[in-house]
């Protein structure tokens, strides 16, 4: 963990400082959910020892604190020694940071439930204010604007139509605009042959059969699974296999 810290320090100053240590510990946490723990975790859990299945809150300081009662255990060190931080020395408050980070995120918790609503708005939320003041009096905490829909224009009028319901409502809603991105798009694809269509066929045990039979333009169009006795070959066996097994799921 200490390896994966160091070799992202560098990039640390390009953070927000009050997200910095956040940052940090996110990096303690890629490194240790890089490996496979479930082996070390039942054995952590035989001996009465914290699993680190909850670690992500302060990486660093459960892994210290594991370390600290194993040395115990086998008698490294001293009764009473704190272990070692190899952190900073102010630590992650782990949990205390996601409270406030989602409040500040998504508002405060609602009286009547302990989850945040979140809305995406559809595009007639730019033209139907009682849309918009139903969303919020029925729960809504937070809108969502997909900038990747619609344009500047129609998304100002969804927030003006929040805005208002504010006034009118006395309720509170955040206002989040989910930025587009570089969409890929298939081009114009080179004519080729045309996309063989079949649908199993399963006896009385559900069990499935092909044969080129069923689809008798199928040896004319393609040298592809079937071999020269008009059955389906190995390869259109796996195929029909997890075709079936797909279906059956």
């Amino acid at each position: 963990m200490l390896r994966q810290e160091a070799g992202v320090e560098d990039r640390f100053h390009e953070i927000c400082e009050v997200h910095r240590e956040s940052a940090r510990n996110l990096a303690y946490y890629i490194a240790l959910r890089r490996h496979d723990i479930r082996d070390l975790q039942e054995r952590l859990t035989a001996y009465g020892l914290s699993s680190l299945g909850k670690a992500e809150a302060d990486v660093l300081a459960a892994v210290d604190a594991v370390l600290h009662a194993l040395n115990g255990l086998l008698g490294r060190q001293k009764n009473g020694e704190e272990p070692v931080r190899t952190q900073s020395p102010e630590p992650v408050r782990g949990w205390d940071l996601l409270e406030r980070n989602t409040e500040a995120l998504l508002g405060p918790v609602p009286d009547d439930h302990n989850v945040r609503i979140m809305v995406t708005m559809p595009s007639e939320a730019a033209v139907d204010f009682g849309l918009v003041r139903d969303l919020l009096v029925n729960g809504m905490n937070c809108m969502r604007v997909n900038c990747a829909h619609d344009g500047p224009e129609e998304w100002g009028a969804m927030i003006s139509n929040l805005k208002r319901a504010i006034v009118e409502t006395g309720r509170q809603c955040r206002i989040h605009m989910d930025l587009g991105c570089p969409k890929l798009r298939t081009a114009g694809l080179e004519p080729g042959r045309a996309v063989l269509k079949y649908r199993p066929k399963r006896d009385a045990l559900w069990a499935c059969h092909l044969c080129s039979t069923d689809f008798p333009d199928a040896r004319a169009q393609s040298a592809g699974p079937f071999n020269p006795r008009g059955c389906v070959g190995a390869r259109g066996r796996e195929l029909a296999r997890q075709t079936c097994s797909w279906r059956s799921n």
